[in-house]
């Protein structure tokens, strides 16, 4: 049973942006027409730097479940490649400004016009009326219906114990003059300033969290 989860971001994304829509995917979304939520068995991915890190295999290590990178062709690519499908062709391609999966005939220049705020909730209701409540051609189900048949999902001990493992990287960090730089953010405070060369395990979970 697939359990989306989605963190919108504007920059490119990151082993981080990657752990929150997972974050968002494993816990409870606080509402009964959503009742998704545990953690994976598998999760399929593409070969791109961000999901096929080392930060993500520590992640699927830690949270036992199977990163399972994409192989070339199609035949192993499909479920990739199904899910993508689906979300253009029943949702994207009804936004206002979608210029289409060809890169080639795109303009030049593109300009916004869907605040992400107002796409986060239009996906989000989409997944819930449209996504969730349509028949699967193989199991003859919709997820909503395979998901509360007899399916106790397995959690973490709690939100917290999440965070941590989803943001702990055993690499350290080298402290420089212009601060620690985690996640292609930088961080900076003062308290750094007597420490620079030293190395530091950083977590950055919260203030994107704050952020969000």
């Amino acid at each position: 049973t697939r359990s989306p989860g989605l963190y919108p971001f504007t920059p490119s994304p990151t082993s981080l942006t990657n752990s929150l829509a997972l974050r968002m995917a494993i816990l409870g979304k606080g509402r009964k027409d959503w009742p998704m939520c545990g953690i994976p068995d598998e999760v399929f991915v593409d070969n791109g730097a961000d999901l096929v890190s080392r930060h993500m295999e520590e992640v699927s290590r830690d949270l036992k479940f199977s990163l399972v990178p994409s192989r070339s062709g199609p035949r192993h690519n499909a479920k990739l490649e199904r899910v993508f499908g689906t979300i253009s062709r029943g949702f994207l391609s009804d936004l206002a400004g979608y210029t289409g999966p060809n890169v080639q005939k795109r303009p030049a220049t593109i300009r916004p016009t869907l605040p992400l705020e107002e796409f986060e909730r239009t996906f989000v209701e989409w997944i819930l009326r449209t996504y969730h409540r349509t028949k699967n051609a193989t199991t003859g189900q919709t997820p909503l219906e395979r998901f509360t048949l007899d399916f106790v999902p397995r959690l973490p001990d709690s939100a917290r114990q999440l965070d941590l493992l989803l943001v702990h990287e055993t690499q350290p960090r080298t402290i420089h003059r212009d601060g620690i730089r985690l996640f292609t953010q930088r961080y900076v405070a003062a308290e750094l300033g007597g420490r620079i060369g030293d190395e530091a395990v950083a977590h950055g979970l919260d203030d994107l969290l704050d952020a969000g």
